[in-house]
């Protein structure tokens, strides 16, 4: 899939027991609880450093404590200093070697006006795979491998999420637009409606009383990550589908197109066989 396939697919996660491990044993975060899992590694699991990774902000501004968390394995035979931009603000702190999990505090302050929201992450020590082995075309910097990494705050209270398991008996499939439909009514306790719909960024058609709507980010469903997005109190009709990627989607298109378009002249050209055959044998016949 790729470097950076952490961010297609927010996640089966196959940390998710270990990390609730973590947070019941973790003194430091006793009651945390995930509220947003950040797409910073690559798909081999390794933090992406010097890359810019944005995400949305809406679903952090509610909270009053929010806490960068990162638990992963620094495999480097010393301790490193992690650098840490946040939205352009700098924060450091020291990684052992070996298993790890820290947690750093985030003020409010630095958060951005606009919903974007940016992390970037560099670290005082690293290896080039490459330049160890020529026969190795990975010229990325390596150090942290990443098991999780969210921004959580204290225990999220279940009346302001309508979860998946409340959403699924009030949704029914329409073939004709290849759509779950559901009918929702949502009191005034309700924030955020919790789709039963594993996330995929900039992948999924949802659509709110008829409005497609973007505004989706992951939430722990389960042993996954859910789409989960902003709702308003009241009755409202939604529907969502998984889209694909675009591109994908018009190549597809496109081949099924040149497809049929070959398929007609092949066709074609077999029936003008056929009929200059025809001419050719009743003109011996005459």
């Amino acid at each position: 899939m790729g470097y950076g396939a952490s961010g297609y697919l927010i996640k089966p996660d196959i940390y998710l027991n270990e990390m609730k491990k973590t947070l019941q044993n973790n003194p430091l975060i006793p009651d945390a609880l995930p509220i947003y899992a950040l797409p910073i590694m690559a798909s081999d699991n390794w933090l992406l450093m010097d890359t810019k990774t944005n995400f949305p902000g809406d679903l952090i501004s509610n909270y009053k404590n929010i806490k960068f968390n990162l638990i992963g394995k620094n495999v480097l035979n010393k301790k490193l200093t992690l650098n840490i931009k946040f939205n352009g603000f700098l924060f450091e702190t020291l990684v052992p070697s070996g298993l790890f999990k820290i947690q750093i505090p985030i003020d409010r302050k630095y958060l951005r006006d606009t919903n974007t929201q940016e992390l970037e992450f560099t670290t005082s020590e690293f290896y080039i795979p490459k330049e160890i082995d020529p026969n190795i075309p990975d010229g990325r910097k390596i150090a942290i491998s990443v098991s999780d990494a969210y921004l959580s705050d204290g225990k999220v209270s279940s009346n302001i999420i309508k979860k998946a398991s409340e959403i699924q008996p009030l949704c029914e499939k329409n073939k004709l637009r290849d759509a779950m439909e559901c009918h929702i009514d949502t009191t005034s306790e309700v924030n955020y409606l919790q789709l039963p719909l594993l996330y995929y960024p900039n992948m999924l058609d949802i659509r709110i009383d008829g409005r497609e709507n973007n505004n989706y980010y992951p939430y722990p469903c389960d042993s996954f990550y859910c789409a989960t997005l902003k709702i308003n109190p009241g009755q409202h009709d939604v529907s969502f589908k998984f889209r694909g990627i675009n591109w994908a989607n018009y190549m597809s298109l496109l081949s099924w197109l040149i497809y049929f378009v070959l398929v007609f002249f092949i066709f074609r050209n077999k029936r003008i066989n056929l009929f200059n055959n025809s001419k050719i044998i009743h003109g011996a016949g005459v």
